[in-house]
């Protein structure tokens, strides 16, 4: 199993780019580089922007707790 490992046998063959950030935890214990560090950190710091206007209209409607 490589870094990212794959969670879903239908994905074992492909060749795909995974554009998700590591848990900083498992960042920690594979001692990446402080390049791959940064960029991990940056994908993360971007998601947060993202993300928290749905937060806050969900909170608004009262969806808290429906995911997409």
């Amino acid at each position: 199993m490589d870094i990212q490992g794959i969670k879903r046998d239908e994905h074992a063959g492909r060749d795909v780019d995974w554009y998700i950030a590591m848990r900083p935890s498992k960042r920690k214990r594979l001692e990446v580089s402080p390049l791959e560090a940064r960029k991990q950190t940056l994908q993360a710091s971007i998601w947060a922007n993202i993300e928290h206007p749905f937060k806050v209209i969900k909170q608004v409607f009262g969806y808290n707790k429906v995911r997409y």
